[in-house]
């Protein structure tokens, strides 16, 4: 049974932060903000939320929509996870060409967390604390301004990217896939590479911050696990579900903004206009479909 209180915030923003850092003192942790971002919809219950540390979790490799159904039976709380790309070979869904990847995730990963903290829309000014093991250290809220500011800040090497294509293999597969889209296999097609960089050193916290400041978006998250992290600064939702509604927010077709309001019309005809932007648009509908 979980422990209810409630928190003043006073600066939303530093908040945020105060978590953010809190969050580092845990092996698991997942951070969701809409960095006051509201999607034309206007579905969004949650300003903020974070689950710090975990107290149940499920790794799965092989029949893992099975498994979180069943892990979400056992728990009856709040989980919180990821479905990896790689989970759509479980629909029959594989790949044209499908390259080893230098990061492992796994297939599906859901914890319970420790902690519970969110920030209604509505009320900004309170912050829910919900915990499995009180009494919950509230003392990340005394945090410096300084400690705040190195979230952000910090030095960090350089990075020289690597793609897992070379020049010669990228051509000839793209040469493949054109092949199969005038044969008819495919209308449009995804073609994905990785880029990694090695032997360097970052601050992941740091680097979500900047994000977060730089590109405020909705659909904005940090997820740390077993020393490996995802951050996400995304416009677009992909699913939700609300008891038997479900929504989808994809963003297909854009352009950059004209320098006045001819511009803005003539960049929305060619848009219009576009065949790959069609396209485009027809392969998002049957994506969600």
């Amino acid at each position: 049974m979980r422990i209810n209180s409630e928190i003043e915030i006073k600066n939303l923003a530093n908040f945020k932060k105060q978590v953010l850092l809190k969050s580092k003192e845990y092996s698991v942790s997942c951070i969701l903000d809409s960095s006051g971002v509201q999607t034309p919809l206007n579905l969004d219950k949650y300003e903020f939320l974070a689950a710090l540390g975990c107290s149940e979790k499920i790794e799965s490799k092989n029949n893992s929509f099975e498994e979180l159904e069943r892990f979400q039976k056992e728990q009856k709380d709040w989980i919180f996870g990821a479905l990896s790309y790689d989970i759509k070979n479980e629909l029959g869904l594989n790949d044209l060409h499908e390259l080893p990847l230098s990061i492992s995730f796994p297939k599906l990963f859901f914890f319970k967390p420790i902690t519970v903290i969110y920030v209604l829309r509505e009320s900004p000014e309170k912050a829910t604390v919900l915990t499995l093991e009180p009494p919950f250290d509230l003392d990340f809220l005394n945090i410096s301004a300084t400690e705040l500011l190195n979230v952000a800040g910090g030095s960090m090497s350089k990075p020289t990217f690597k793609s897992n294509f070379t020049k010669n293999e990228y051509i000839q597969t793209v040469e493949e896939i054109r092949e199969k889209i005038e044969e008819g296999l495919y209308y449009e097609l995804n073609l994905c590479q990785e880029f990694t960089a090695q032997n360097i050193s970052i601050n992941p916290t740091s680097v979500y911050q900047k994000m977060v400041e730089s590109n405020p978006v909705p659909f904005g998250a940090y997820f740390a696990f077993d020393q490996k992290y995802i951050l996400c600064s995304s416009p677009e939702r992909f699913l939700s579900k609300d008891g038997m509604k479900i929504t989808s927010q994809p963003i297909k077709g854009t352009a950059r903004r004209g320098s006045s309001p001819k511009e803005d019309d003539m960049l929305k005809y060619g848009l219009k206009k576009s065949a790959k932007e069609r396209a485009e648009n027809v392969m998002i509908v049957d994506l969600v479909r």
